[in-house]
């Protein structure tokens, strides 16, 4: 079963950015309704390293579902396909317009928008070009990289898994909690996860929330994104994810294909938001590239004229009539330059 927390009772949201500061103080209410994954009975997160950002989809004034994601670059959320259509479909479907998604981490100054919307072409899984850093309470901009590992290297192991969906049956999003989870089969692109000891697991609440490898304290990688539970209802079921093996590449790909457009760049080279260099294409016969920029290279100028760059071109640089004419060599007689 997939399908976002809905919000039965909608959230009022200003809908000036200046406005919505509060956000990440004041999250949704009790949501009952169609079911998502969440972390049922997690523990509570009060410091998150990793960058876990609650994300609602935004009508102007109002979030009216809830899900979650991971900040995998600066500006950069990934989460789940659903979670970014019009339609809430896993494969295909719409993307929501700009400004249709919030995200705010929870106790940060402020939430953000979202600027575009790529989706993966066949499995649950999307990314999301916001407006600026997701900030936390700390003032910082918390990011974790997609692991270039194998799934199925992770079959037995136990992972840990990060969300703000409902942490009772019935209540709890907008609230990041954790749980350390056991991974029951994996396959390229795919996990399912099985509740722990301790009566944790991925339930209804908010999908696209993040699995990582280790727990925080040590440098971390983001290895899966929540995406569906084998069946609805009460009870307990596998959790299903999408593995980072099956859309690492893709993400990466699309990141750096943005990195010139985000940085106002049109030559030389920029780094992306994953850390890797991209070239933003070279400048046309004449010019140079300075600043990312291309402009007229310099030239030298004939006699005493000089070059002047804001205009590309060579000129006599003089204060006066007299000068001007002394300058170009000629003789200043009654007025008139002979």
């Amino acid at each position: 079963m997939t399908l976002r927390r809905l919000l039965t009772r909608l959230t009022p949201i200003a809908a000036s950015l200046a406005a919505i500061t509060a956000c990440g103080d004041a999250p949704p209410p009790d949501a009952t309704g169609t079911s998502s994954e969440a972390i049922l009975n997690g523990t509570a997160v009060t410091d998150d390293t990793l960058g876990t950002p609650v994300v609602c989809g935004y009508n102007g004034s109002t979030c009216t579902f809830g899900c979650s994601g991971t900040m995998v670059a600066d500006r950069w959320l990934l989460t789940a396909h659903h979670c970014a259509t019009t339609t809430n479909v896993t494969t295909g479907g719409t993307a929501i317009a700009p400004g249709g998604l919030l995200a705010w981490i929870p106790g940060g100054p402020y939430s953000l928008k979202n600027v575009a919307i790529y989706l993966h072409p066949t499995l649950d899984v999307a990314l999301v070009e916001m407006d600026y850093s997701v900030i936390d309470a700390a003032g910082l901009a918390p990011t974790t990289p997609i692991w270039t590992g194998s799934s199925a290297s992770l079959r037995g192991k136990t992972i840990y898994c990060q969300g703000a969906g409902d942490t009772t049956l019935s209540a709890g999003w907008g609230t990041v909690t954790s749980a350390e989870l056991v991974v029951e089969s994996a396959s390229v692109g795919s996990l399912a996860l099985l509740p722990n000891a301790q009566g944790q697991a991925l339930y209804e609440g908010d999908s696209g929330a993040g699995c990582f490898l280790h727990a925080p304290g040590t440098p971390d990688v983001l290895v899966s994104v929540h995406s569906e539970h084998e069946s609805p209802g009460l009870g307990v079921t596998d959790d299903l994810e999408v593995g980072a093996d099956g859309f690492e590449s893709w993400a990466s790909s699309t990141i750096a294909s943005q990195a010139c457009s985000m940085a106002g760049a049109t030559c030389g080279t920029v780094k992306d938001g994953l850390g890797t260099s991209v070239s933003c294409g070279t400048c046309g016969t004449g010019d140079v590239c300075e600043a990312n920029a291309c402009v007229c290279a310099p030239k030298k100028c004939p006699g005493p004229t000089q070059w002047n760059q804001s205009t590309c071109s060579c000129q006599l640089t003089c204060h006066s009539a007299l000068t001007c004419c002394i300058a170009a060599g000629g003789s200043y007689i009654d007025g008139h330059c002979e």
